[in-house]
C-alpha cells in the first residue's frame, strides 16, 4: 500500500523487476492517503505500507526505505531561472502560490512563508498533489511540492525555486506488522522492496542555485 503520487515513481521500476524475478509471487497494489495506509496496515488489509512520516504504533515495525523533500518548485525555464534572491522573492510574491490544502507539508510551508512576507496575494489551493504538479508544469505558479513527485516523469522541468527557502524534510517507511505470518512470498517481497529503496535516484530538483540534493 502506498499515496498514489508516490506509487507513481516509486512503484513502475519495482513491479517490472519484482514480477520478472518472482513470476509466481501474487502482488496487488492498495492506494490511499499516507494515514489510511497505516491504518491498512495494522487492520491486516494490506502486509506492507510504504508511508511517508508515519506514526509510531505498538503493532508495527518501521524501516526507513528512503528520503525525500517538500519544497516549492516552478518551471526551470520560468519562475526557478536564476536571479538574485531579491529577484526570486519578488516573483513569489507575484504569486499564485499552488498546494494541496490537505497535505500538512505543504501547510507548514505556507505558514513559514507567511511569517517570511513571501506569500502572494492568490493562493491557489488544490485536492491533489497531481493537480498541483500539472498546473505548476503548465507555469501557472510556483508549486509545493514533494521533490521526487515534482520530477518523475518530467526529470529537470520542475526545479527547486531557490535551495535557502523552507523545505520540510519526508522520511519513507516500510511498514508492517510485528506478528505477520513470514511467509517465503512475505520475505521475498519485503527484501525486494527494501532493496529496490536502496537504489532509488537522490532527491532530485534541485535548483539553479546548487539545492539541496540528499541521499536516498
Amino acid at each position: 500500500g502506498c499515496h498514489e503520487s508516490l506509487g507513481a515513481y516509486y512503484l513502475p521500476a519495482f513491479m517490472r523487476a519484482f514480477l520478472e524475478a518472482c513470476p509466481n509471487i501474487e502482488i496487488r497494489v492498495w492506494n490511499g492517503t499516507s494515514s489510511d495506509v497505516h491504518q491498512a496496515v495494522v487492520d491486516r488489509r494490506i502486509h506492507f505500507g510504504l508511508i511517508v512520516n508515519p506514526l509510531p504504533h505498538g503493532e508495527l515495525v518501521m524501516v526507513e526505505a528512503f528520503r525525500d523533500a517538500v519544497a516549492l518548485v516552478a518551471r526551470a525555464d520560468g519562475l526557478a531561472r536564476p536571479g538574485s534572491r531579491e529577484e526570486i522573492e519578488a516573483r513569489l510574491r507575484a504569486g499564485p502560490l499552488i498546494y494541496a490544502a490537505r497535505v500538512n507539508q505543504c501547510q507548514q510551508i505556507v505558514d513559514t512563508m507567511r511569517g517570511l512576507d513571501l506569500l502572494p496575494p492568490r493562493l491557489l489551493t488544490t485536492g491533489d498533489l497531481e493537480l498541483t504538479k500539472t498546473l505548476t508544469l503548465a507555469g501557472l505558479g510556483v508549486g509545493i511540492l514533494p521533490r521526487r513527485v515534482a520530477d518523475y516523469g518530467h526529470e529537470g522541468e520542475l526545479v527547486v525555486v531557490h535551495p535557502s527557502l523552507p523545505q520540510i524534510p519526508d522520511r519513507i517507511m516500510l511498514c508492517f506488522r510485528a506478528d505477520a505470518h513470514r511467509t517465503t512470498a512475505w520475505r521475498k517481497t519485503k527484501q525486494a522492496l527494501l532493496a529496490h529503496a536502496e537504489h532509488i535516484a537522490p532527491i532530485p530538483c534541485g535548483g539553479p542555485g546548487g539545492g539541496p540534493g540528499g541521499g536516498p
